[in-house]
């Protein structure tokens, strides 16, 4: 069930926001808890309840390794348990691309598994091996049920996608359901608000950028230079409002309901550095790579060397965390070289002037975008090739107002775009690198009939807009 589809906003949020405070008011802050889990379950098992069994055993099997792990932290029960999650969705994720890789290497011919990756399994892992680790170091001794732990696994606004949170964040929220509280004005405002912009960005840009990135990383033979950077910027924005639009309605959903998600994305597009990107850019994964990698593997306390290997290693996890293709793997590691590089540039202490340092980020960042985005690491190569060989085309439009340009300097007609799309990208460039962001708008909010109005309307627009509901982007990791 996607959070831009009618059955979802008309049907499912609606009756789940009823049937919670009903129960909250009637019986209670555990029958409201308990409402909410069974919600989480349905969510999910709309996809397909085979994989419900799956996801009950992962919680289950976690709950009962940090009670023992809160008990007496003895290693063995950790590394038990992070095992166990490791091979699960190893097993479900990477197998067939092993098999895949094992036939190509050698030359076999191991048929490959019926295997569907379940939904949200990368997140609600990791999630989990964070608790576990949280319980073994001694961070988390908050007292909570089995319930409450598994409504902490599955609470529906971030389980597929995000944001990676941790039990400390979330557990002793559920607390307020047993004061029988109700949400402020300002927190279901905020959370409408985001909830509106978000189905916005989905709708309006990033579904809309689809429509001509998708054809174009589809055909990188047929493309011209320009055709290749015209779907790299297009993608690269289209990933963004994609993302973002998730984030700020899982964080609006769950606001109605009176909790607070921590942020995970925060205009990573004005980031000066690629340390800075990554600050902004999915914050929990990067909190996650850096708490339970980075620093284990030692962080910056023992060496530059070992900190640019700590930096690579880490991102190259965080590549292959992303999806099982050598394509993630390569572009884990091309931010592996960009940190590392400039882990090294800030030893040398000289500095770019700001907007040529945010200039070189996001042209980095939005080069290793097409790694990530092209299907196979072949597609990934004639892109870049494409995009550096210059080949002097553009589009028909710009050749027929601006003759010359084909008569003077040779350029052709390319048939793949019409030239609108870079008006279009340079306006969003300047949004997403110079106006205020969601969360900066909807913390400065007060409750009012200019934001209802304005809520209002950007209901509407999104209403005549909904149609067939595409996946959001982060949904496949």
């Amino acid at each position: 069930m996607l959070f831009n589809s009618a059955e979802f906003l008309v049907l499912f949020l609606p009756l789940t926001l009823i049937t919670f405070y009903l129960a909250l008011r009637i019986f209670g802050g555990v029958a409201a808890s308990s409402v909410l889990l069974v919600a989480s379950l349905i969510f999910y098992s709309y996809w397909d309840i085979r994989y419900l069994p799956l996801m009950l055993a992962s919680i289950t099997t976690n709950y009962l390794l940090g009670v023992k792990l809160r008990n007496a932290s003895k290693k063995s029960w950790l590394v038990t348990g992070v095992a166990f999650n490791l091979c699960l969705i190893a097993f479900f994720k990477y197998t067939n691309w092993f098999i895949d890789t094992t036939n190509v290497i050698t030359g076999s011919t191991y048929p490959l598994l019926n295997i569907a990756l379940p939904l949200g399994i990368s997140f609600f892992t990791f999630q989990q091996i964070a608790y576990l680790v949280d319980c073994y170091r001694g961070n988390f001794q908050h007292k909570h049920t089995f319930s409450r732990y598994a409504l902490f696994v599955g609470f529906f606004p971030q389980l597929i996608a995000g944001p990676i949170v941790r039990s400390g964040e979330m557990i002793p929220q559920f607390d307020y359901f047993q004061k029988q509280f109700s949400p402020t004005a300002e927190q279901v405002a905020r959370g409408l608000l985001l909830i509106m912009l978000g189905l916005f960005k989905k709708l309006i840009i990033a579904d809309w950028l689809a429509r001509y990135v998708d054809p174009a990383f589809s055909q990188v033979n047929s493309l011209s230079s320009y055709d290749a950077w015209v779907a790299t910027f297009g993608y690269s924005f289209q990933l963004y409002f994609d993302f973002s639009a998730y984030c700020e309605m899982a964080m609006g959903i769950a606001l109605l309901f009176g909790i607070a998600l921590p942020l995970n994305f925060n205009s990573p597009y004005k980031a000066i550095n690629i340390q800075d990107f990554w600050r902004r850019w999915h914050i929990t994964l990067g909190r996650f790579l850096r708490d339970y990698l980075y620093i284990p593997l030692g962080g910056n306390r023992k060496g530059g060397s070992r900190t640019v290997a700590a930096l690579m290693i880490t991102m190259l996890l965080g590549g292959l965390w992303h999806g099982a293709g050598w394509n993630f793997i390569l572009w884990g590691a091309m931010h592996g070289v960009f940190l590392g590089t400039y882990f090294l540039w800030r030893r040398i202490d000289i500095s770019l002037p700001t907007p040529m340092a945010q200039v070189i980020t996001l042209l980095c960042v939005m080069v290793a975008w097409t790694m990530f985005r092209c299907t196979t690491v072949e597609d990934a190569l004639i892109m870049y090739g494409r995009m550096f060989t210059f080949d002097f085309s553009l589009p028909m439009g710009y050749l027929t107002l601006f003759p010359f340009l084909g008569n003077i300097f040779s350029f052709k007609a390319t048939p793949f775009y019409t030239g609108m799309e870079v008006i279009v990208i340079i306006s969003l460039f300047a949004m997403v690198t110079k106006a205020k962001n969601v969360h900066e708008i909807a913390s400065a909010m007060q409750p009012n009939w200019r934001y209802a109005t304005a809520t209002g309307l950007i209901a509407l627009i999104t209403a005549f807009n909904l149609g067939a509901p595409s996946t959001f982007l982060y949904w496949q990791f």
